[in-house]
């Protein structure tokens, strides 16, 4: 498994709190990317530290994905805090 470090930090929601520090540990991936509840959320300039889930898939053609891991929310984040650049 490689670490994976996630700043999530959203400048224009940012908060007085102090930011926390989350360890987040992949048990299983979903085989979709459909929407489902999130597995954690966190405040505004939280860290997540996660590792990915590894499968036969990247390894060789044909083998088993692992599968998406996720979502993770963010308080008082709204789809309109992202742009698409060029557009």
């Amino acid at each position: 498994m490689s670490k994976l470090s996630l700043p999530l930090a959203l400048l224009a929601l940012a908060s007085s709190a102090q930011a926390a520090n989350h360890k987040l540990v992949p048990a299983r991936g979903v085989p979709t990317f459909a929407r489902r509840a999130p597995i954690l959320t966190v405040k505004p300039g939280d860290t997540v530290e996660t590792s990915t889930l590894w499968g036969d898939w990247y390894e060789r053609a044909g083998g088993a994905w692992p599968g998406e891991v996720g979502p993770i929310a963010i308080e008082g984040a709204t789809q309109d805090d992202t742009s698409r650049s060029g557009s």
